[in-house]
Parts: structure tokens; sequence; C-alpha cells
């Protein structure tokens, strides 16, 4: 009688692990497709992919960096920033999440914040590139952490930064000049960057 009870369980519990594999390589593909549409400029089609998602998949940190991305390339901040700080908080690390959500809080204005997610963003991969958008890079979140610098009043900080990017810059920050070079050189930066 033993036997027959152990073949069967043995027989479930390949069921259980087969849907399983299949669940997780449904999850990857699903996910692979939401990113396909984002890089398309497909932003509301990248949202409902990972909206999708998030039904059956709400503890999973990659879930909520696409909402984000997705819902900032649809350039509502509100929304990103929600599903960004909703990922933060699940003790994921992500570096992608923690990127978005720095350039969200700088948007926002909550410039303390955004240099805290820039640091851990760059403590996991100094030289950090987003994949889904080539031209946003750990050089954005060096010149978004100048821009918080400045805007905090904290000038010193904000030009070590912009060096960072432009290494033969220079300006008198204790004058009043000085203070409007560097804020024309930040936007300057971000032309370029």
């Amino acid at each position: 009688m033993i036997r027959p009870l152990l073949i069967v369980s043995l027989f479930f519990s390949m069921i259980i692990v087969a849907c399983s594999e299949k669940n997780a390589t449904g999850f990857e593909d699903d996910l692979g497709k939401g990113w396909q549409e984002f890089e398309n400029g497909n932003y509301s089609d990248a949202l409902d992919i990972f909206k999708s998602l998030k039904n059956n998949n709400s503890n999973k940190v990659e879930v909520y960096v696409g909402l984000g991305w997705s819902y900032l390339g649809l350039e509502d901040i509100e929304l990103a920033n929600s599903e960004f700080n909703t990922g933060a908080n699940l003790q994921k690390e992500s570096i992608d999440l923690y990127a978005g959500y720095a350039v969200t809080l700088n948007i926002l204005n909550i410039f303390d914040q955004s240099n805290e997610y820039v640091d851990k963003a760059l403590t996991i991969k100094s030289d950090w590139e987003f994949i889904h958008w080539s031209y946003v890079s750990y050089l954005n979140l060096y010149l978004i952490k100048a821009e918080n610098y400045f805007f905090l009043g904290n000038y010193d900080l904000s030009l070590s930064e912009v060096i960072k990017l432009s290494s033969d810059f220079y300006a008198d920050i204790t004058t009043y000049e000085g203070r409007a070079s560097l804020a024309l050189e930040i936007e300057r930066l971000k032309t370029i960057i």
C-alpha cells in the first residue's frame, strides 16, 4: 500500500514542479514582451502587460520596475512614483528600480530622497546603463545628483557631480555669478547626456 501512495505522491510532485517551471517561464516571457513594447516606444502596451503580470506576481520587483518606467515613458510621474515606491518597499535590490525612482523623485522635487536612490543604484553598479533605453545611464544619475544638490543649496557637492561629467568646468560657487554658471552648466549637460 505504501508503494502506490509513493508513486502517486511522486507523480503529483512532478506535476507541481512542471507547472511552477511553466509559470516561471511564462512570467519571464511576458516580462520580455513588456520590455519589447517599452523599447519600441509603445508605453501603453508595455503598461498593459506589466499590469497583467502584477495581478499574479505582486511580490516581484521586476513588475514594479516595468510599471514605473512605463509610467515615466508616458510622463505620468505620480503613478511612476507610486509603482517605484511599492517596488522599493519589497526590500529587494534592483538597480533599475533605484535609478527610475531617483529620476521620479528628482522630477517631484524630493531631492534628498532622490540622491539616496542614486547612491543605492551606483553602489550596486557604478557604470550602470538602462538596457531598455540606451540613452539612460549612470551619467544621468550624476547629473540628477548635481541638480538635486544645487536645489538643496549644496553648491560644493553639486559642483563635484558636474566635474564628474565635465572635468574642465570650474565655477567660483561662493559668488552669485559662479552659482549661475553652475546652473547653466547643469542645463547644458542635460542637452548632451
